[in-house]
């Protein structure tokens, strides 16, 4: 920011001026959301990594990240986990309907707070659905922002036996 002054008298036939140049000091957040693949099945091994970035100057406080998985997937809340170079370790706890909310993180510039969510397909979900899904993250200094991401459902067929032919179908003939 510049800031500019000036100053006139009746005895001073030239105004003075001066001008500063003053920076602000404030944190600013990005949010980065990603999947470890891009199909999603029943069985585990596949992670929302949520990645959340201070690319301001100033320390960044009470960092919170929080995403509400869709009902077509299922979190394995006991193996979430949380890594990076933020201070103030963030915890995360779910609650109904899948909301994820880890909070308590510091960031100070440069430094990132990194969730994995690990996640299955659920059940009755359907082969080939596509499931967008949207983290945000803030802190008591900066407002909410968001990432994305759009997995597709890998689900089993609904029985694993082949197809019976129809009655009355006939093979080539000789002839």
């Amino acid at each position: 920011f510049v800031n500019t002054a000036s100053v006139t008298s009746t005895e001073q036939v030239t105004p003075l001026t001066a001008s500063a140049t003053v920076s602000a000091a404030v944190p600013a957040l990005t949010v980065t959301k990603d999947v470890s693949s891009a199909t999603v099945t029943s069985a585990a091994g596949v992670y929302y990594i949520i990645v959340v970035t201070n690319t301001g100057n100033a320390q960044a406080t009470g960092v919170t990240v929080n995403d509400i998985v869709p009902p077509t997937l299922v979190v394995d809340t006991a193996n979430i986990t949380v890594t990076g170079t933020g201070g103030g370790p963030l915890s995360c706890a779910a609650s109904v309907g899948n909301f994820i909310n880890c909070s308590g993180g510091v960031l100070d510039p440069g430094q990132t707070h990194r969730v994995d969510l690990p996640i299955t397909l659920a059940a009755g979900t359907l082969n080939g659905t596509l499931i967008n899904n949207v983290a945000w993250g803030d802190s008591a200094e900066t407002a909410a922002v968001s990432g994305s991401v759009q997995v597709m459902a890998a689900a089993p067929s609904l029985s694993g036996r082949t197809p019976a032919r129809a009655s009355g179908a006939s093979r080539g003939r000789r002839g």
